[in-house]
């Protein structure tokens, strides 16, 4: 199954591909249209950008390269690189099916900073406001019938999965709140890990 998948995934991106260039062709017409409707105000704009003196330009210019460089040093750089109490990460290679061996994506996609509280009775968390329309990325999280894997305190502690059926605990997210469930044998669940307690007790979640 993970091979028909490897080898569907070109065609996908073949077809994302096409689809970015249709929707740029369609805000470009209706970026002529709204012009239009506004006189022409929009290209009175863009000329009044191109007739600017060389210096304002500059400065536009290093404005808006401190903004980007600030952003994506922000994304790319400092929150891959954050030392998380309690973090799930995307598994990148299954590393043979095992803890040990998997290979993690460098960003966490959930970590302490967007819980706002966590059930250790049921083991379900509240999400704060600021991921609250996360709906849409979750969703898109474990499409390629890949698993996460929960880390404390910078260690694996455990493996799960993104639907039920498959693994013995999975997530499940909407817009609110998150659940983890297990489905195996009594007695052998993970999730109810010392090291996840505390990590999830430090960063004031219980």
């Amino acid at each position: 199954m993970e091979l028909l998948f490897q080898a569907v995934y070109p065609v996908i991106y073949v077809i994302e591909l096409i689809a970015l260039i249709l929707i740029l062709y369609i805000l470009y017409r209706v970026v002529r249209k709204i012009d239009y409707m506004l006189n022409g105000k929009i290209k009175k704009i863009f000329n009044s950008w191109r007739n600017m003196s060389k210096t304002k330009k500059r400065i536009s210019y290093l404005l808006i390269l401190i903004f980007l460089v600030g952003y994506f040093g922000y994304d790319m750089i400092y929150l891959p690189n954050k030392n998380y109490k309690f973090a799930l990460y995307e598994v990148k290679d299954m590393g043979g099916n095992s803890l040990e061996g998997s290979t993690l994506y460098k960003k966490p996609f959930l970590t302490e900073d967007d819980i706002k509280s966590y059930n250790w009775s049921n083991h379900t968390f509240e999400l704060k406001n600021h991921i609250r329309n996360y709906t849409k990325e979750a969703k898109g999280l474990g499409k390629n019938y890949r698993a996460f894997v929960l880390v404390a305190n910078g260690e694996k502690i455990y493996m799960g999965g993104f639907y039920k059926g498959g693994p013995n605990i999975y997530l499940s997210l909407d817009n609110k709140s998150g659940s983890l469930f297990y489905t195996g044998t009594p007695g052998y669940d993970k999730r109810a890990d010392d090291r996840v307690y505390n990590a999830l007790k430090a960063s004031g979640k219980l």
